[in-house]
């Protein structure tokens, strides 16, 4: 058998034990938020609230006829980059043993979960895992890494927020300690800025705005009001200022998606995003430009991006989508072949245990955690293990704060990213453990 044939072998096998996870389920998991992707790619517009690009990854890849296609095409790139991720810093290098340490990864991680989802939800931990592939490429190979960074970063507003802030951390902490180039940390600062300039482009070719989306403001006010800022300002504010807000004032939603998405908020009872877009901004204005909010601003943003690192639930938006949901209706509109199993699999008929999933994930993280922790104080780690497991923890927390920060604390949110720690953990002990058994040897 010829190598090429045994590569695409071996890629085709990683990618259908990724996607395993939908043959179980019996379709790829739906959200509502996968509509709005699907139905902007197909009409040509940009959906309020998040780019358009990922719709049109799921489109593209799925030839106009299914969406297993698309999601195939997904968990080959998850896949490609865990298999990247390993060569680079592992010792293993047959295809038998990096197969079989994905098995292991799938098994111990939830990132199986993830990559089978209709939303670019696993795409943020991709990212991560690029940027420190990025980081560490010896070789032309970092040109690849670089490209797929600015087209990943296109997926979510919150990516290229990340590679921001991992970029300026780094760059900060390597006043004390460079454990990355500035140039490569500058290059990750490159794509940061290049994919939220696609983002803006793209809005300003949708409708003549040169913004990153037409709603914005909506999700920074919601966060406000999920940390109590909001309501310290309408209490302050509201004797000199005519706000529509300020009328419920002692109603306020307590958690952020609440205030976007709930038909009960007051920002729909008050005529919409739109019709508050003004007062939104006018809120917002006055919050961080005022000195005195500045204290518990501070106080809020590092406390809320601590608190979101701990939620974390396997099952979090994967839910039953009604016969006449907005996404079944999408599917049928676009995928009529699909119809049938995105009506019918385990999502639907609430089958899949995911409060045990999520325990079992949890208590696999602690073990991981503890037994990593027991070998960097014993002195088994080398610098370079402590530096990955450093860029693990420090990435996930700023992604837990970016979310925090402009949107709400949420669970499926922090989840997206958090399997790179115990990924990263597992490579971590197998190679402490493939080193020792070739130096008995």
């Amino acid at each position: 058998m010829s190598s090429y044939l045994k590569t695409l072998l071996f890629y085709l096998a990683g990618t259908l034990c990724i996607a395993s996870f939908s043959f179980y389920n019996g379709f790829p998991f739906i959200n509502g938020d996968t509509s709005s992707y699907l139905n902007a790619a197909w009409q040509g517009t940009v959906p309020y609230e998040r780019p358009v690009f990922y719709g049109w990854f799921l489109k593209v890849f799925s030839l106009h006829y299914t969406l297993w296609l698309s999601i195939l095409a997904q968990c080959f790139v998850v896949f490609w980059t865990i298999i990247e991720v390993i060569k680079r810093f592992s010792s293993l290098t047959s295809k038998r043993q990096l197969l079989l340490l994905t098995l292991i990864t799938l098994m111990l991680t939830h990132v199986g979960w993830e990559a089978n989802k209709l939303l670019p939800d696993v795409f943020a931990g991709i990212a991560s895992l690029l940027m420190l592939l990025y980081l560490c490429a010896k070789s032309s190979r970092k040109w690849l890494y670089f490209i797929m960074l600015i087209v990943i970063g296109t997926m979510h507003n919150t990516h290229f927020v990340l590679y921001i802030l991992v970029a300026v951390t780094f760059l900060f902490i390597s006043i004390w300690n460079p454990i990355y180039t500035k140039r490569k940390l500058l290059g990750i600062l490159g794509a940061g800025v290049l994919s939220l300039t696609l983002v803006s482009l793209s809005n300003y070719a949708d409708h003549g705005k040169l913004e990153l989306g037409r709603s914005s403001e909506v999700f920074l006010v919601g966060q406000t009001a999920e940390s109590g800022l909001l309501y310290d300002v309408l209490c302050d504010e509201c004797n000199t200022k005519q706000w529509k807000l300020c009328a419920y004032k002692d109603s306020l939603p307590p958690r952020g998606w609440m205030y976007v998405w709930n038909s009960n908020s007051p920002s729909y009872h008050l005529g919409g995003w739109d019709a508050l877009k003004l007062e939104h901004k006018e809120i917002l204005k006055t919050l961080y430009g005022s000195p005195k909010y500045w204290p518990k601003l501070a106080l809020s943003s590092v406390l809320r991006g601590f608190t979101n690192c701990f939620q974390l639930d396997v099952g979090d938006g994967i839910f039953r989508c009604e016969y006449d949901s907005n996404i079944q209706q999408t599917i049928q509109r676009y995928y009529p072949t699909d119809k049938g199993e995105a009506r019918w699999n385990k999502q639907y008929i609430l089958t899949i245990p995911f409060q045990f999933i999520t325990i079992w994930h949890i208590i696999i993280i602690g073990v991981l955690v503890i037994v990593a922790g027991w070998m960097w104080s014993t002195n088994r780690l080398g610098v370079n293990y402590k530096n990955l497991i450093l860029f693990a923890l420090v990435t996930i927390y700023l992604n837990s704060w970016a979310i925090a920060q402009f949107s709400n604390i949420s669970d499926r949110l922090n989840t997206r990213v958090f399997w790179i720690l115990p990924f990263i953990l597992i490579i971590v002990i197998v190679e402490y453990l493939y080193a020792k058994k070739i130096a008995k040897k």
